[in-house]
């Protein structure tokens, strides 16, 4: 199915306010979009992942209300789950302004969005999302070590060369990718080595926690990669180097050199 392309503002990773024409994909960072895009009062969600649906991911329409008790409040008007093919629909919605939130803990999505009672021709039907949207490492299995950016008390130095030492005792876990579902949570060994046991193909979580006497001392802060696990991979392990990535996200790179500096950290 090929993905639509629009001329909207997202939200992107670098802190500015960017006007561009993609595909709509909206990413959550430290970004905040300024201006919303008209929709129609019934309209489709439709969310991808390199050009394939993705199923059973919540959308919610959240809206701003105002109570005497609590001041302004964001509030859930409608929830929907993508279905298998990768849409969630909304009908009968009222006029104002909303947004549009894949909701997911790890890797989610949103959009700022406006409905008229008389939409204009201008107004769209459809907003799509590229999810998780950011860079996927593909190997044949979880196992692998880990290696953390430390910090040298020489900034320039640990930018032009930055120094990596192993992240003992790193909580390591599994999570499905959708669901985030845990599927196994280990502690990384002295060398930084960790193993999950087989799991079948598709696309997961890896959530890596630092333990408290260690987040002073290592640049990488805590974040989530998403791993996704096929036989035809090129790469039989994983071999991450994590370092601090723009706007409070976690950097990640495997052996084979794929690289992500914008990765949502939570």
């Amino acid at each position: 199915m090929k993905v639509p392309r629009h001329k909207v503002v997202l939200r992107l990773p670098l802190c500015v306010y960017l006007l561009i024409t993609v595909a709509r994909q909206p990413a959550s960072a430290c970004s905040v979009a300024v201006t919303s895009f008209e929709v129609t009062d019934h309209f489709v969600v439709d969310v991808f992942d390199r050009g394939k649906p993705v199923q059973g991911l919540s959308i919610e329409l959240t809206a701003f209300s105002k109570s005497a008790d609590d001041g302004i409040k964001e509030r859930v008007v409608l929830a929907r789950k993508t279905d298998k093919n990768g849409e969630a629909a909304f009908s009968a919605v009222r006029s104002g302004y909303y947004t549009v939130i894949v909701k997911q803990e790890a890797f989610s999505k949103s959009a700022d969005i406006f409905v008229k009672k008389h939409a204009s021709k201008s107004a769209e039907g459809t907003i799509t999302f590229e999810w998780p949207g950011v860079p996927i490492l593909s190997v044949r299995s979880v196992s692998g070590l880990l290696s953390g950016q430390i910090k040298t008390e020489r900034p320039l130095d640990d930018q032009i060369h930055p120094v990596f030492q192993p992240l003992t005792n790193a909580k390591v876990t599994l999570l499905g990718a959708v669901t985030e579902q845990v599927m196994e949570s280990q502690t990384a060994s002295e060398s930084g080595a960790f193993s999950f046991q087989a799991i079948s193909e598709g696309v997961y979580i890896l959530h890596i926690e630092l333990p408290a006497e260690d987040k002073v001392r290592y640049r990488s802060i805590e974040g989530y990669i998403p791993v996704e696990i096929a036989e035809s991979a090129k790469v039989a392990n994983l071999n991450l180097f994590l370092s601090q990535g723009l706007c409070g996200s976690i950097g990640y790179s495997n052996e084979e050199g794929t690289t992500n500096n914008n990765a949502q950290a939570h």
